[in-house]
């Protein structure tokens, strides 16, 4: 539907489900020209995979023997190069990549943050969206998220840049959504306030949380945009 009409993906849902939330959510969405996107391809020479394991440890501060290394290889969702460089790709061959190249001291910069597809995405049947904004917060956090294949109650979203139209098109495909609370955000981060303001007319809230929920814990959160006293800033 989408390349027949020539619209977005958000569009061509409302128009096959001829849902008003979903036809409503389009108004959110850009308004822009299809272009063709490029994929992400690694420049330069891949390093051995004894290299890469230990570059991949490094930057999500796991064990060299933690199976979330294997897995990103096995889902071409991890590539790094001679020269040190880590890139944690979109899912499903999708455009988009966060680039971290290290440097002798200090933690990694991230050298390339290209606009594209969602690292990772889980839909759950709760009312809830767990909303990470980048792929290395997330793996290191929740490595158990990624690599479990068990059906999840909340569903998940792991962007690879911190931008909403991956989030609109995803909460068209989520009716019971009622919450969204954006993992290890600060409290003015420029999508928590676009978000909400986005999506407040379709009773859906916009909250905080410093860190992930955990299987053992429950998850922080601040209602809406507050903040609440009793809470300890870890980032």
């Amino acid at each position: 539907v989408a390349i027949h009409q020539g619209v977005n993906y958000l569009e061509a849902v409302a128009a096959v489900n001829q849902n008003p939330r979903l036809l409503a959510l389009c108004e959110l969405a850009p308004k822009t020209e299809r272009t063709y996107q490029s994929f992400y391809i690694p420049k330069g020479e891949a390093a051995p995979r004894d290299l890469g394991v230990s570059l991949l440890s490094r930057l999500l501060g796991h064990t060299r023997s933690h199976p979330l290394h294997a897995e990103l290889f096995r889902r071409q969702q991890a590539w790094v190069g001679k020269d040190h460089r880590v890139a944690l790709l979109a899912d499903r061959g999708r455009p988009g990549a966060v680039e971290y190249r290290f440097q002798e001291k200090g933690e990694p910069e991230i050298a390339w943050l290209p606009k594209g597809g969602p690292f990772f995405v889980r839909c759950g049947k709760s009312d809830r969206l767990n909303l990470f904004l980048n792929p290395r917060d997330f793996l290191r956090a929740r490595p158990d998220l990624y690599l479990a294949t068990k059906p999840q109650t909340d569903s998940i979203l792991v962007l690879t840049a911190p931008e909403s139209p991956p989030v609109l098109s995803l909460v068209a495909e989520l009716p019971k959504l009622r919450r969204i609370q954006l993992i290890g955000a600060a409290k003015d981060h420029p999508l928590a306030a676009e978000l909400s303001a986005q999506l407040s007319p379709f009773e859906i809230d916009v909250s905080l949380s410093w860190e992930a929920p955990t299987p053992d814990s429950p998850s922080f959160e601040m209602e809406g945009l507050g903040l609440s006293l009793e809470s300890q800033l870890i980032h």
